[in-house]
């Protein structure tokens, strides 16, 4: 299972859900997902997000094996 680490991030940064969403050209309800770990983005979502916070992808996502 992938976990990730976008709405600690962006917490840390001061930056909003809503920024982030413009930045990557997506709508603010998909962030809003992926920041509660709902639903993951897509490869070419997770690398401009880990691009435009200047983060290495594998601090943005976690694999935890299933239980």
């Amino acid at each position: 299972m992938v976990k990730n680490n976008i709405k600690k991030i962006i917490q840390e940064r001061k930056i909003s859900e809503l920024e982030l969403s413009e930045a990557i050209f997506v709508s603010y309800q998909s962030v809003n997902r992926w920041c509660n770990n709902k639903y993951q983005p897509n490869m070419d979502y997770a690398f401009s997000i880990c691009e435009y916070l200047k983060v290495p992808i594998q601090e943005m996502f976690v694999y935890k094996k299933a239980e």
